[in-house]
């Protein structure tokens, strides 16, 4: 089968073996919906640690970020590493998470507005997120081994459906039998293999290759620019953007209910952040495995999305040794643990949020079955289809976790702003008159960049930018006209249209004189990101000022939660605690707040908090550092 000889085949078929072995070990102790969900909260720091490790990292991942740093150069690792500097924010995000004690994001959002609409929106959003994630990764998996195992990658739709066939039957069989413990135990596996595939490239690349002297050769030097200029999508600016929303949307999302399998806030604190930093270091390897894919391909040899296999093929292949079928295996891992958390935590919203509301009454093994049916469908839709809008949740919860005065108005009214104004309105002004206006159908003036003293190498040379490899020479670099006011356009009839989105927010610039058709096409994307998470937190934090208060009862229930330590204690003694903090909140919650006669309920941090936030602080740096260095060690440190 193409590049798959026997030793493959079997690396493989062993690897199921394991996962589905799993599957049935978990399966023994799985007795209520709440071990199915979330693993009755007893995993320690490492079980924790692969968890989050196995739900942050997809098969799109490194096929995502290799094919930016190919494409783009080294600044086009901000696609997976925008997110580097949240984890001082996850540090007190996912201790918070724990403390609530639920089973699903939606349990917090109901505690917090007692609204069964509000968590019913949000559950029917989550799900649709959690699908168009999910089938991302299906098909960044499916290309890449259709790459790595088809003779002829442009005619294998058949070796497409097989693997997706394949994964989609593993994930079923271990996730359904066993949940949450399948999926964290497998992840163990999975990472392990994640993990190989990860490095393993980068020492054959450049052994292969010709070591870092031809790999100065080949890669232009302007591509170790960790940030792209003005004609590049990958500006501070749009990186910072990134970071903002990512910051703002991540509460919403479902799967952060991976908290709940730790058996106390310690260890979700240690090994929640423990598997995005061994992510963060994944992404790097990744990059650099696009800039090494530039010594042996031209960007026209391959298509688009093909270069992680590409080197795959190129580099493991005529090794034989069953490397091959480990790749293979790595990226069907990347893909099965996340597959895995989101099934549950999908089935997770679904059970709890939805059906046991409307279904009351009925018995835990009841439920239990619900949420095992719910796994696989989930699993087969999204394996068979992909929203923006469930980040305009964000602000929803970061103002409920803060600000006793947030209520279900504002968070009703910011919700809507968010997807009404900025992703609904957008995509139907795009069928009326207002697209084929012919003052809204301009493009950007191209930036220009001038790049000084090149030393060229054959990649310049293929570009026609020098006569000869090792030539010093310069170039200007004209980057693209983008649409000022829509994402695209389009041709219909000999007339032009706007099409995709408008961007809202540019058109009321236009209005007031500013000139958009000056801005840069990263700035565009900045704008897009930045507003739509920026304007929720504005119309809910004016209207809940406007409109009733939560009783105070519901919101001392939910406070108490959220400042009780969640330490491991057993659950009888656990909540009788946080039921004596909410009847007398006042006096008990005193010192845990630092403005106790405020709205605003900040949290004392205690000194384990602390100094954990500045050291994930100093990690975080510490990666960005080396970085840095690496970029100028392949740059070539004299230069």
């Amino acid at each position: 089968m193409g590049e798959l000889r026997a030793a493959d085949i079997i690396v493989l078929l062993s690897y199921f073996a394991v996962v589905i072995g799993l599957g049935v070990y978990s399966m023994r102790r799985v007795r209520r919906s709440e071990d199915y969900f979330i693993g009755g909260r007893s995993f320690g720091k490492l079980l924790t640690a692969f968890a989050q490790y196995g739900e942050a990292v997809s098969a799109d991942g490194p096929v995502m970020t290799a094919r930016e740093t190919f494409r783009h150069g080294l600044s086009g690792i901000w696609i997976s590493l925008a997110n580097l500097f949240t984890l001082p924010v996850y540090w007190f995000y996912f201790l918070w998470l724990r403390r609530f004690r639920y089973v699903t994001i939606g349990d917090v959002l109901n505690a917090r507005y007692q609204s069964r609409f509000l968590t019913g929106l949000y559950s029917i959003l989550s799900l649709l997120c959690l699908a168009v994630w999910v089938s991302a990764g299906f098909t960044a998996m499916g290309d890449s081994i259709v790459v790595i195992v088809s003779a002829n990658p442009q005619n294998s739709d058949s070796l497409f459906a097989l693997s997706l066939a394949l994964t989609t039957g593993v994930v079923l069989l271990y996730g359904i039998l066993g949940g949450i413990r399948a999926a964290v135990l497998s992840d163990c596996v999975q990472t392990l293999f994640m993990i190989f595939m990860t490095v393993v490239l980068i020492p054959f690349g450049f052994g292969q290759g010709g070591g870092l002297a031809a790999f100065r050769n080949a890669v232009p030097q302007h591509f170790l620019d960790l940030f792209g200029g003005e004609t590049s999508s990958y500006t501070w600016y749009y990186v910072l953007a990134l970071l903002f929303t990512m910051i703002v949307a991540q509460p919403a999302w479902p799967s952060n209910m991976l908290a709940n399998i730790a058996k106390d806030e310690r260890t979700v604190q240690i090994g929640v952040i423990s598997g995005f930093l061994i992510k963060r270091v994944s992404v790097i390897a990744w990059a650099l495995v696009g800039l090494l894919a530039i010594v042996f391909f031209s960007p026209m040899s391959i298509s688009e999305g093909h270069e992680y296999g590409s080197m795959v093929v190129r580099l493991l292949a005529p090794l034989g040794m069953g490397l091959v079928g480990l790749m293979v295996g790595g990226l069907m891992a990347a893909l099965m643990s996340t597959v895995s958390a989101h099934m549950i935590a999908a089935a997770a919203t679904f059970t709890e949020n939805v059906y046991k509301p409307s279904m009351s009454g009925r018995s835990d093994r009841h439920y239990m079955l619900v949420g095992r049916v719910a796994s696989a469908v989930f699993l087969v839709t999204t394996a068979l289809v992909s929203f923006e809008a469930l980040a305009t949740f964000g602000p929803v919860f970061w103002l409920g976790f803060v600000w006793r005065r947030a209520n279900l108005p504002g968070a009703v009214a910011g919700i809507f702003t968010g997807i009404v104004v900025f992703f609904l309105l957008p995509v139907l002004v795009c069928f009326t008159s207002l697209s084929t206006q012919r003052d809204l159908l301009a493009g950007t003036k191209p930036a220009i960049i001038r790049y000084e003293n090149q030393v060229a190498t054959q990649y310049d040379v293929d570009e026609g930018r020098a006569a000869q490899a090792g030539q010093v020479f310069s170039f200007t670099k004209e980057g693209e006209s983008v649409p000022v006011f829509f994402t695209g356009l389009k041709d219909e009839d000999g007339h032009r249209r706007g099409s995709g989105r408008l961007r809202p927010v540019v058109y009321v610039m236009y209005l007031l004189g500013v000139p958009v058709e000056t801005f840069s096409p990263a700035l565009f994307k900045s704008i897009q990101l930045v507003f739509p998470a920026l304007a929720p937190f504005l119309v809910m934090l004016i209207l809940s000022r406007c409109t009733r208060r939560v009783p105070k009862p519901i919101l001392d229930d939910f406070y108490a939660r959220m400042l009780t330590p969640a330490m491991g204690k057993p659950p009888e003694e656990d909540a009788r605690e946080v039921a004596e903090n909410a009847a007398d909140f006042d006096a008990r919650m005193v010192s845990c707040q630092f403005f106790p006669s405020s709205d605003w309920v900040i949290q004392r941090p205690n000194r384990f908090t602390v100094v954990g936030f500045f050291v994930v602080c100093a990690i975080s740096l510490s990666l960005l550092g080396c970085l840095w260095l690496m970029a100028a060690g392949l740059r070539g440190w004299s230069t």
